[in-house]
């Protein structure tokens, strides 16, 4: 899970904007390489460069900072597995047992990925203050949307729930849980991320809906 070996190709773009995420991808994964080999403080700009055998320009015309390849490059992992994860999850019962199984393959990758998560939170939150977006709907949004709309055709959920919004509380509360766990000594989040899908589910699913 998340291997970006096995990354998803792009059949819904045309040549050009195929090449512009392949060269996007290049440099993420030339970047990473270098933070985990000699820490992501050390390492500049002009390194990266030159490990993927681009100029400083066309590095820059990419990603302007270096938190902006790590966004990218933890986007990368998310679309490699996102597809074989979602087919293992919504094979569970419930929605709570469906959100419990999806987080504890995050809590293994957050885990994994810990050292970076400051870096990569931050970067999100100034980037969407910027942008004056109050949620982000990207590829996880979209994750947790399929999920609640499969909740909502078994009838686990309201007849008039938002699953939009429903996916922005889930988010944010994912967020919140991360948050919670990186100041501790817990070596896994998986426990704060059980508890909030208890809290989450026990305020999205009616309780004549339970099961």
């Amino acid at each position: 899970m998340f291997n970006v070996e096995d990354k998803n190709s792009l059949p819904n773009l045309n040549r050009r904007e195929r090449k512009r995420h392949e060269m996007a991808d290049k440099l993420a994964c030339a970047a990473f390489s270098l933070f985990e080999r000699d820490g992501f403080e050390s390492v500049t700009m002009e390194q990266i460069a030159t490990a993927a055998d681009v100029s400083r320009g066309t590095l820059y015309n990419y990603f302007p900072i270096k938190e902006a390849l790590l966004d990218h490059y933890f986007r990368l992992e998310f679309r490699s597995g996102v597809e074989e994860l979602l087919t293992v999850v919504t094979q569970l019962p419930t929605l709570e047992a469906t959100l419990l199984g999806l987080f504890d393959v995050f809590a293994d990758w957050a885990a994994g990925r810990r050292r970076y998560l400051p870096l990569s939170i931050a970067y999100g939150i100034n980037r969407r203050l910027l942008d004056g977006s109050v949620s982000s709907r990207d590829e996880l949004h979209g994750l947790f949307t399929n999920i609640l709309a499969a909740a909502g055709c078994r009838g686990e959920l309201a007849v008039d729930a938002d699953v939009m919004q429903l996916a922005d509380y889930l988010q944010h509360l994912y967020l919140a849980a991360i948050l919670r766990w990186l100041p501790t000594d817990e070596r896994s989040p998986k426990s704060q991320l059980h508890l909030m899908v208890k809290f989450f589910v026990s305020a999205a699913i009616p309780q004549k809906n339970r099961m």
